[in-house]
C-alpha cells in the first residue's frame, strides 16, 4: 500500500515504482499530475488498485496499463480527460471497476471496454458524453453499474 496523496506532485518519471513489486495499491490522487509517463506502473504486476483521481491529467498512453495483469480498480476521477486510447484497457481481464467522472470525455471509441468481460462498474458520470453506442457495451455481461449522470445524451 503506497499513498501519495494531497500533496502537489506535478509529474512523476517513468519507473519511479519499478523496485516496488509486490505494491497492490497505489494512491497518487489530488495532485498536481497533468500527464502520466507509459511506464510510470509498468513492472507493478501485482498492483491491484490505482488511484489518480482529483488530478489534471488530459490524456493517457495507450499502454501506461500494459502488464498488470492484476488490476482491479482504476480510478481517474475529476481530471481533464477528454477521450482514451482504444486499447487503454486490453488485457486487464481482472479489472472489475472504472471510475471516470467528472472529467471532459466527449467520446469513447468503440473498443473501450471490449476486452473487459469481468467488468461490474462503469462510472462516466459527470462528462460531456452526447451518446454511447451499444458497441461500446458489448461483452460486459458482469455490469451491474452504469452511471451515464449529468453528460449531453
Amino acid at each position: 500500500y503506497l499513498s501519495l496523496s494531497n500533496n502537489k506532485i506535478s509529474s512523476l518519471p517513468s519507473g519511479v515504482f519499478d523496485d516496488l513489486k509486490s505494491l497492490t495499491y497505489l494512491s497518487l490522487e489530488q495532485n498536481n499530475l497533468t500527464h502520466v509517463p507509459e511506464r510510470l506502473l509498468g513492472d507493478l504486476g501485482n498492483l491491484q488498485v490505482v488511484v489518480l483521481d482529483l488530478n489534471q491529467i488530459s490524456s493517457l498512453p495507450e499502454r501506461v496499463f500494459q502488464g498488470l495483469w492484476h488490476l482491479q480498480a482504476v480510478l481517474l476521477q475529476h481530471n481533464q480527460l477528454t477521450t482514451l486510447p482504444e486499447d487503454i484497457f486490453e488485457d486487464l481481464r481482472d479489472l472489475k471497476q472504472i471510475w471516470l467522472a467528472g472529467n471532459k470525455l466527449s467520446f469513447l471509441p468503440a473498443r473501450t471496454f471490449h476486452a473487459l468481460s469481468n467488468l461490474e462498474w462503469l462510472d462516466l458520470g459527470e462528462n460531456r458524453l452526447s451518446s454511447v453506442s451499444a458497441e461500446i457495451l458489448r461483452g460486459l455481461s458482469r455490469l451491474t453499474f452504469l452511471s451515464l449522470f449529468g453528460n449531453q445524451i
